[in-house]
């Protein structure tokens, strides 16, 4: 079968650029051909191509035919749809944002993949998407492999992720929370993206994250802990393993945002041998290989589809997609602006509240220094 994956960026690695890459790698040792198309391209589609990839950056330069196509935005998904309209058409779901959810259209993709049930769930109530494809997230086991053990007694937590606000929020929060045992931090992904992940992970006894990055983490055989920005949910466990694999590890799952003294608590229940349960559960759960052939399997029992859609109506699709991928674009910088000020902010009023403290206790100091040294007034004699 001869597979045509379409994704915006292959810039910087991301979970969405790592879980397609990991499944084209993992083709063409299933007799598929595959070419990845995407409008920007660096350090990801540069590993891409090492692996054997085919990577174009033009329509013009994509096979005249193809028996099915992979998208993952709503633009992508109408451009495909122009190109094959005999294609097997699917959609791949990594975001729950309204661009990256399928088309609105029925027909323009046949099915839609999702990598857990908290996409799939969204994905089952868009009218565009299609039968709905479960998959678990595929890890290359070759890549990500265990390398030493972890310590018995923590000495280094790694923070794995490629997001700017779990660095500004989420792990400050932990740090406070883990500051009494002195362990050493470091960090990979954001704000230096780098493709040697795997050999970060092996220096750390502990790897706090979400997401994807929390099964490189299984996979490498470190005790991986789900935390950031906006949820915790502590350590993976072969117990709690399932829920969060179903939340996709965005650490939602199983708790309320916890407070400090929780965050303390889960340290104390560091095992080293929750690096070995992880490693187990993912060789049992996300092996690539079985993940891509299943996903083909799933893919073969689709019959092309047998109508055309008229090129106009795709055409003003694709323009109205484009609007909305904008517009979304200014709308999360605009949000992200406001962040940074907000924060700006908070620390304005915060150092204007230790100076006024520092005056008033300035103050203080000098009241009671001019009533220690004042003179003191002489009784009067009584009369008489």
């Amino acid at each position: 079968m001869k597979v045509v994956i379409a994704l915006r960026t292959m810039e910087n690695p991301g979970g969405l650029q790592t879980f397609l890459t990991t499944i084209a790698d993992h083709l063409p040792a299933l007799g598929h051909e595959v070419v990845v198309y995407t409008l920007f391209q660096g350090m990801m589609a540069d590993f891409a191509r090492r692996r054997g990839i085919r990577i174009v950056g033009d329509l013009g330069s994509l096979p005249e035919q193809t028996d099915a196509t992979i998208a993952c935005d709503k633009v992508l998904a109408v451009e495909m749809a122009a190109r094959y309209p005999r294609a097997r058409r699917l959609f791949t779901m990594h975001s729950i944002d309204e661009f990256w959810l399928p088309p609105l259209e029925p027909g323009i993709v046949a099915a839609t993949i999702a990598p857990n049930d908290r996409l799939a769930t969204l994905a089952r109530g868009c009218a565009g998407a299609g039968e709905v494809i479960r998959v678990r997230q595929p890890v290359d086991l070759y890549r990500f492999l265990p390398r030493g053990r972890a310590r018995e007694t923590p000495q280094s937590v790694l923070l794995l992720g490629n997001y700017g606000s779990f660095a500004n929020v989420g792990a400050d929060q932990l740090r406070a929370a883990w500051a009494a045992h002195g362990l050493e931090w470091s960090r990979c992904g954001h704000p230096n993206p780098t493709m040697e992940v795997a050999g970060d992970i092996a220096k750390a006894d502990i790897v706090v994250g979400y997401g994807r990055s929390i099964l490189e983490a299984m996979a490498c055989a470190r005790p991986a802990y789900v935390h950031e920005h906006s949820g915790s949910d502590g350590w993976v466990t072969e117990e709690s393993y399932a829920r969060l694999e179903s939340d996709g590890f965005a650490g939602t799952a199983l708790r309320a945002q916890p407070t400090q003294q929780r965050l303390s608590e889960d340290f104390a229940r560091y095992d080293a041998v929750l690096g070995a349960v992880g490693h187990d559960l993912i060789r049992a759960h996300h092996d690539a290989r079985f993940v891509t052939a299943g996903l083909m399997a799933a893919i073969a029992g689709f019959d092309p589809p047998n109508h055309r859609y008229d090129a106009e109506a795709l055409a003003s699709m694709r323009d109205l997609a484009v609007l909305l991928y904008r517009s979304t674009n200014m709308v999360q910088a605009l949000r992200e602006e406001m962040r940074v000020r907000r924060l700006a902010y908070e620390k304005d009023v915060a150092d204007l509240k230790a100076l006024n403290a520092k005056q008033d206790m300035v103050i203080a100091q000098q009241r009671a220094l001019i009533l220690k040294n004042a003179p003191k007034a002489k009784a009067k004699p009584k009369k008489g």
